[in-house]
């Protein structure tokens, strides 16, 4: 028998990582998903799977039969570079592509490449072959990805994906876009080709958070312009993303100036239902 330390009392717990969900385990519950077992379920938060539990929920998620899911957060998740492939695919051509409102993933792992980010945007956004088939993206509101990599040029083929899906209905609703980056991080122009493809296909967006980035002062004087009365498209007052109110640009290479206040505090005063820009989590 072992007696518990008396110095013990004042040390606080320590953290455990959540256990990891095994294949054996999973594979019934994936199997059911695809089977069409779950015909109501909507909100789906998996804790952490082994690598093929992925797999085994992409093989799910890809199924016609599979459930009308709202809402996907695998936030707990590493998804690896096969993975994040695998979810593309069946985000583009199975049935939970047109009904999902809201999705968290989480991506890292040594073998994840820049290249496994921009294909999985590019399935996202990309219609599927039939044009029977309902948009992807079609009903999402918020989108968010920690760990993505990439570079301006990785950025700048997002957009491009973006770009292709105009008038497909795909990410017509989208109400929040968050990146959480990784080596290598997009700047300025990562920056500026992601902002005017969005302008195009998310009309409706109202925040956009850019976290842990290369952006710099001048990239986001360049937004806010645009954002701005004086920066609206063919002179018209805020026709550039009309509806946003808060751009968050946490641990990038920006800091706050005189020149970008100025401008803020006169958007947040003119613009409909102001405007926020946000450099840190503690900034008012």
């Amino acid at each position: 028998m072992v007696l518990p330390n008396d110095d013990d009392e004042d040390e606080e717990e320590e953290e455990l990582d959540p256990p990891v969900i095994d294949d054996s385990g999973f594979r019934p519950f994936a199997a059911a998903l695809g089977d069409g077992a779950c015909p109501v379920l909507e909100d789906l938060h998996i804790g952490t799977l082994a690598e093929r539990g992925v797999l085994l929920l992409a093989g799910a998620l890809k199924s016609k039969a599979g459930p009308p899911l709202k809402d996907l957060d695998l936030s707990d998740q590493r998804v690896t570079e096969a993975g994040l492939l695998a979810l593309g695919e069946a985000l583009q051509t199975g049935a939970v592509g047109a009904s999902f409102e809201s999705m968290l993933l989480c991506v890292g792992g040594t073998d994840m490449g820049e290249d496994a980010c921009v294909s999985f945007f590019e399935k996202l956004f990309t219609p599927p072959s039939s044009i029977a088939e309902p948009a992807c993206c079609g009903a999402v509101k918020e989108l968010t990805l920690y760990g993505a990599r990439l570079s301006d040029a990785g950025m700048s083929r997002v957009a491009a994906a973006l770009r292709r899906c105009e008038g497909t209905g795909a990410l017509g609703r989208l109400t929040s876009l968050e990146f959480r980056c990784t080596q290598p991080l997009f700047g300025d122009e990562g920056l500026a080709s992601l902002s005017e493809a969005v302008a195009k296909q998310c009309p409706g967006l109202r925040w956009l958070s850019l976290r842990e980035t290369d952006v710099t002062n001048d990239g986001l004087r360049r937004l806010v312009l645009r954002l701005s009365v004086e920066g609206g498209d063919g002179g018209d007052a805020y026709a550039f993303l009309p509806a946003l109110r808060r751009v968050e640009v946490y641990d990038s290479r920006a800091t706050p100036t005189e020149q970008l206040t100025r401008l803020v505090a006169k958007m947040n005063e003119q613009r409909p239902g102001g405007f926020q820009l946000k450099y840190k989590f503690d900034d008012c």
